[in-house]
């Protein structure tokens, strides 16, 4: 009995040590395993239609998006830690985003504040929430305009400085009426609770309660740089997305594209995701190119593919950030974590 249990206790620390690189692997033997059922022919006349320096422009715009988001954490976060410190983090959890299961990497920011910066737990799940809904906010106006580019209506929006101006005056607005949004949901979950006497909608009230404190703590001043900074992130994301379906071999128009990456993310938002990040947002691709009447076959070797450099993306620019980090340390003999 003894020996079991102690077999037990090292197979589960191996598999806390362990565990992203079981995913990893698990990962790759997927995608080798879809790769493989299709004929090697048919595999490459689908492989001689990437264009490299599309993916390269890709992993650029992620590498962007990803200096953005550190960014903004820092105007949420000012006073903690050292720039390349909030670098390391947010590479961190990038990772921890395409790792985790079921959208809960996203939940890994507020341990990682915690844990590196001391960042109170409740505050960190709150600027989770605030900058989920930013990106939500975002995204769904991209789906919105991008649907009327897509069914035809192109004279509701002829040029890109038009949409520009109507996303952040949108975003802008969205993002002032934040305080005027959290007192409702927090009324509203209170109402709920006292008419359902539930222990889940009271929760639901105290975290509301918790979102409206936070909310109205924050200046107009944080909310416009905070703005500032998601519009260039989304238009970072977009860039990622166009360069990369680019990249893997299908020239898409603008208007597809804005119609296509509001539709995947959208998806991606629904907390239904497999390992390696598999999830609604392969489903989100395969509807989008399913719409644009594609051939299966090729639809699912994009989808594969697509999956694939999303899934590397985070780990090369977390590899590039160690490497910085290392340099800054040898340099100043500072060691970031």
């Amino acid at each position: 009995m003894e020996k079991r249990g102690t077999l037990t206790q090292f197979a589960l620390r191996a598999v806390k040590k362990y565990s992203t690189h079981i995913i990893v692997v698990i990962g790759a033997i997927a995608f080798l395993t879809l790769v493989g059922k299709f004929e090697s022919s048919t595999l490459l006349s689908y492989a001689s239609k990437i264009q490299v320096e599309f993916i390269l422009l890709a992993l650029f715009a992620f590498c962007i998006a990803s200096g953005l988001r550190c960014l903004r954490f820092r105007v949420l976060n000012p006073s903690p830690g050292h720039g390349f410190e909030m670098l390391m983090l947010t590479a961190t959890f990038q990772i921890h985003r395409v790792i985790i299961p079921a959208q809960a990497g996203e939940f890994s920011l507020p341990f990682l504040l915690n844990g590196r910066f001391g960042v109170p737990f409740n505050q960190g799940v709150m600027q989770v929430f605030l900058l989920r809904a930013i990106d939500l906010m975002f995204v769904l106006i991209v789906f919105l305009i991008g649907s009327q580019f897509y069914i035809g209506e192109k004279s509701v929006l002829s040029s890109w400085i038009s949409f520009a101006a109507v996303a952040g005056l949108l975003i802008a607005w969205l993002l002032f009426q934040m305080k005027k949004v959290s007192t409702y949901l927090m009324w509203l979950s209170q109402r709920l609770a006292k008419r359902f006497k539930k222990r889940s909608f009271r929760k639901l009230s105290r975290a509301f309660g918790g979102l409206r404190r936070y909310v109205h703590g924050l200046s107009n001043r944080v909310f416009l740089k905070i703005g500032l900074l998601s519009l260039l992130i989304g238009g970072s994301a977009f860039l990622n997305f166009f360069s990369l379906v680019h990249g893997l071999g299908l020239p898409i128009s603008i208007p597809e594209a804005l119609f296509g990456f509001g539709l995947v993310n959208l998806a991606s938002a629904i907390p239904i995701k497999l390992f390696s990040g598999i999830g609604m947002r392969e489903v989100g691709v395969a509807t989008f190119f399913g719409i644009l009447g594609l051939d299966t076959e090729f639809i699912i070797f994009f989808v594969v593919t697509f999956s694939f450099a999303s899934f590397l993306f985070p780990f090369v620019f977390g590899g590039g950030v160690w490497v910085l980090c290392r340099i800054k340390a040898l340099a100043t003999g500072h060691h970031f974590n």
